[in-house]
């Protein structure tokens, strides 16, 4: 009987401590969740480093400052480098080449002998013709002589037919040799100055014998070899101008006037390399093609080391209005809205231990450029030196306290 009572007993009490430990686990539980909800707060010192204990965490995010430039918005424009001479050097005599002294790549010097060609027949018709020349010279002074043997006996002549020694009929026959005499000489003369302009001519053909660089530039192609005949007009070389070089762009007809007041102001970007240059002198086309509305606009660019080559695309930066005051920053800063675009603006905390919170702020954007937001200056609530967030702006609600993390840094840090 005592058996039995005891096995009731126990039966009776282990609902009891079932229920217990069921309790007492839910009370665990409760208090393990409420402590991870904690944890975030607690880690910045608690409620006050927010400000408030229901508010939304901190965000970690990048920040970079406001800059005030007096700046205008500008427009593109493609284009080309050329080279402001290009020429085919070509032959004046049809000879044989005798040496090459340049190569593609060569930079020469005006003046500078880019081909030789073959000049023993122009050597030898020089020799014969220094010869007439001085044949020629000899004859001149054979009929100088003679013309001025006709003249004394024509004066001879002429004074015996006054005493009437000799008929008239002599006295013509002088007067007829004296007038051949004088043509002779002057034929003579005639011929001396014709064996002196061949012998020119001669001396000019064999200087052309050496083709020169018309002007100081690169050699970007060679068209001849040693041995080859070339004829006259036929190309041996060709010549192009390294410095300077012009930039040729197209620039939309709209945008005429602005390029006309303020030409200097254009500047020009090497596709390839991003290199940005200053014109050293710019000349405008206003001739507007008819179907692309496009006028042409023709930059020169200094290029003393070389490193400018015609052909290479470029972009020319067009400035369009006046130059105003613009505060800018970098474009991942700006959010884009039904509403409107927006930044956020770092603002201190309310009080001075509080963390820094995001300030949202509403901007005109006036034009990008070159990855910044440029906004004018007049009419917004912006600063020089404000700080605005450059990422982890995404999901960033205004009031948000913020731990601010600077570039380079693993850890966020807290700045007001």
């Amino acid at each position: 009987m005592s058996d039995s009572n005891k096995s009731s007993k126990s039966s009776r009490r282990s609902p009891v401590l079932i229920a217990l430990f069921a309790v007492l686990l839910i009370g665990v539980t409760i208090g393990i969740v409420k402590l991870i909800q904690a944890a975030p707060n607690s880690g910045q010192g608690g409620p006050g480093a927010g400000g408030k204990s229901d508010g939304p965490p901190p965000a970690a995010v990048f920040v970079e400052s406001v800059k005030l430039e007096a700046a205008q918005n500008q427009s593109l424009a493609t284009g080309t480098l050329r080279a402001t001479s290009r020429a085919d050097v070509a032959a004046r005599e049809p000879e044989a080449v005798v040496e090459v002294l340049a190569d593609e790549g060569d930079t020469v010097k005006a003046g500078d002998v880019l081909v030789k060609l073959n000049g023993d027949k122009l050597n030898a018709t020089q020799v014969e013709t220094e010869a007439q020349l001085r044949t020629a010279k000899k004859l001149v002074n054979q009929r100088n002589a003679e013309l001025e043997r006709a003249k004394i006996d024509l004066e001879m002549k002429e004074g015996l037919l006054n005493d009437r020694a000799i008929s008239k009929s002599e006295f013509l026959d002088a007067q007829s040799l004296a007038t051949v005499a004088n043509a002779q000489a002057e034929a003579a003369t005639e011929m001396v100055s014709e064996a002196a302009s061949r012998l020119e001519l001669l001396k000019i053909r064999q200087k052309d014998l050496e083709i020169k660089a018309p002007f100081a530039g690169l050699i970007a192609g060679r068209h001849v070899e040693p041995g080859e005949w070339v004829a006259a007009g036929a190309p041996v070389m060709t010549l192009v101008t390294i410095d300077p070089v012009e930039a040729w762009m197209q620039v939309p007809e709209r945008f005429l006037r602005d390029v006309n007041e303020q030409p200097m102001e254009i500047r020009v970007k090497l596709s390839s390399a991003g290199e940005v240059h200053a014109p050293t002198a710019v000349k405008i086309v206003p001739d507007v093609d008819r179907r692309s509305q496009l006028f042409t606009v023709v930059a020169t660019l200094a290029n003393p080391k070389g490193q400018l080559a015609p052909g290479q695309s470029i972009t020319g930066s067009v400035p369009v209005g006046k130059k105003e005051d613009h505060f800018h920053f970098p474009v991942d800063a700006l959010q884009r809205s039904r509403l409107g675009d927006f930044i956020f603006v770092v603002a201190p905390g309310e009080s001075g231990e509080a963390m820094p919170t995001g300030k949202k702020v509403p901007v005109q954007v006036h034009f990008e450029r070159d990855g910044r937001v440029f906004v004018k200056a007049e009419g917004t609530d912006l600063k020089a030196g404000d700080r605005v967030v450059v990422e982890g702006n995404d999901r960033l609600q205004p009031g948000q306290p913020l731990l601010i993390r600077e570039e380079g840094e693993g850890a966020p840090q807290v700045k007001p």
